[in-house]
């Protein structure tokens, strides 16, 4: 397999001349599709629309909203929005942020617009719905701005309304610090009436975008924290608190931020942001080149103790080969070395001082590979894979129990043209925490045209995205110990490229 022709790929980005023109998303499920409306960057003057049956594939429609007539609220910028529908109703509602150049774009308001089938889109002829007032900071001497934001709207038990949005709480000696989740009430979604927060842990100075989700009795705040750009997640038992984090309140790895939940065919399914370096030629960008995209689709669920995991996407399987029973002697063929085996019940063994490979006889491109690890008593797992003959260059996933850490890197040459042998040191593309629990685990790795995802036991570790290397070899590589692996599976994806 080669690059594919004309810029393909599988991950959403606007159209345009501008690779990082993907800003903060909505999504919402009518009549079996998937609606993502997203902001458009830098320059913050458009509501876009897409449309996807299956959260892979991605059509574009015409544009939602664009910026107001000029004196309106909402005629400098708008920013994050929310798309949601009262079952009582004909039409869809979208809140929004508007910015208007009378304050030069630096004092934010809620807007509302309403449609009928998510095509055609109307304003609110009265303004804006909301702004900000006490208990939350309406002064633009403050800090410079006013952050009144992100708007995240659901009816609750009794039918009423409930918003939710980054704001600041006022007062107070750290006015860094004073980032909360900032609530509002409504009998009708039109007037609302503000409340205290719902989180304010004095911790944040603006905590972005947040999105609830519940299961049962039980409810996961995520919101995104402004100064890092890092997801956080807090749950709870009721709306009212507290807020406490769970062993993954980062649940999403570096580069990954900015959570967007649907409903959909009776699971949350989860979207957020991507951004990467690019190392392919592809549309509007250089190689080198800061990328956002829209990531492919994950799954939101809720483990034994009542936390939420995030894991993948159940629907891959729709574009997958079936599944084919991969055996140890395809990994150690007719070059079999010493420190590999065959072990009972057709499992394949390892034992290295140093690091030794084992070789998968074919190669492979986009796939699925399923595995069940036994027994890990070693410095380091490797998992290379779109890798050459000599696994010189390609890319391996690397579970190192001496750093805790499950990571992705890139290898290859620094300059072939030069009369020296050079060996590009490995590139780290992302990395997040790991320990080997010590009992038998399915991990799993999946390489879809430029996306790279990793999880064990359903628990997504790792999504990045890289192109370098396309197509090549599988193998298992262990360092300093014991290994043992089994039911390796292996299936093929036809890329959804678009």
């Amino acid at each position: 397999m080669n690059v594919p022709s004309k810029f393909l790929h599988i991950l959403f980005c606007p159209p345009g001349a501008n690779s990082n023109e993907l800003g903060d998303i909505a999504i919402i499920e009518h009549e079996g599709w998937l609606h993502l409306f997203y902001l458009v960057l830098p320059n913050h003057d458009l509501i876009g629309h897409a449309a996807s049956k299956d959260g892979l594939h991605w059509e574009y429609r015409s544009p939602a909203l664009s910026t107001g007539k000029i004196g309106s609220f909402d005629d400098d910028m708008l920013w994050s929005m929310h798309v949601v529908k009262n079952p009582q109703e004909a039409f869809f509602r979208m809140y929004y942020t508007g910015c208007s150049t009378r304050e030069d774009g630096q004092v934010q308001r809620i807007g509302l617009a309403v449609s009928p089938d998510l095509e055609h889109w109307e304003r609110h002829p009265d303004g804006p719905v909301l702004e900000a007032a006490a208990p939350y900071n309406a002064d633009i001497g403050e800090v410079g701005f006013v952050s009144f934001r992100d708007p995240f709207v659901f009816l609750d038990a009794e039918g009423g309304w409930q918003m939710l949005l980054t704001a600041r709480q006022e007062g107070g000696a750290r006015r860094f610090h004073r980032g909360c989740v900032g609530r509002a009430t409504s009998r009708d979604g039109v007037c609302w009436e503000l409340r205290e927060p719902l989180f304010a842990p004095g911790e944040y100075e603006d905590l972005e975008v947040p999105e609830l989700a519940r299961d049962g009795g039980r409810w996961a705040l995520f919101f995104n924290e402004f100064s890092t750009s890092r997801t956080q997640l807090r749950v709870a038992d009721s709306l009212s608190g507290p807020w406490l984090r769970t062993p993954y309140s980062e649940p999403l790895s570096e580069g990954n931020t900015v959570v967007r939940l649907c409903d959909w065919k009776g699971r949350y399914v989860l979207f957020h942001w991507m951004m990467y370096e690019c190392d392919w030629k592809r549309r509007g960008c250089f190689i080198g080149q800061k990328v956002r995209t829209l990531s492919a689709p994950k799954q939101l669920v809720w483990n034994a103790s009542g936390e939420p995991e995030i894991h993948t996407f159940g629907e891959w399987e729709k574009i997958a080969s079936p599944p084919r029973r991969v055996l140890p002697e395809a990994f150690l063929g007719g070059a079999k070395r010493a420190a590999w085996g065959a072990g009972e019940k057709q499992c394949l063994v390892g034992l290295a001082y140093g690091e030794e490979l084992a070789v998968y006889e074919e190669a492979v491109d986009d796939f699925i590979l399923e595995f069940t690890v036994h027994r890990l008593a070693a410095a380091k797992l490797s998992l290379w894979f779109r890798a050459d003959e000599a696994l010189e260059q390609g890319n391996a996933i690397e579970f190192n129990t001496t750093r805790n850490s499950v990571e992705l890197h890139r290898y290859g040459w620094r300059d072939v043209s030069v009369n020296r042998y050079k060996r590009q040191q490995p590139t780290l593309r992302q990395a997040a925490p790991f320990t080997d629990e010590g009992v038998s685990r399915r991990y799993r790795l999946l390489a879809c045209g430029e996306y790279i995802e990793v999880s064990v036991e359903g628990r997504i570790l790792l999504s990045c995205a890289t192109y370098k290397h396309v197509c090549g070899k599988l193998a298992f590589g262990l360092c300093d110990g014991e290994v043992e692996l089994g039911e390796i599976v292996l299936r093929r994806l036809a890329p959804p490229f678009q």
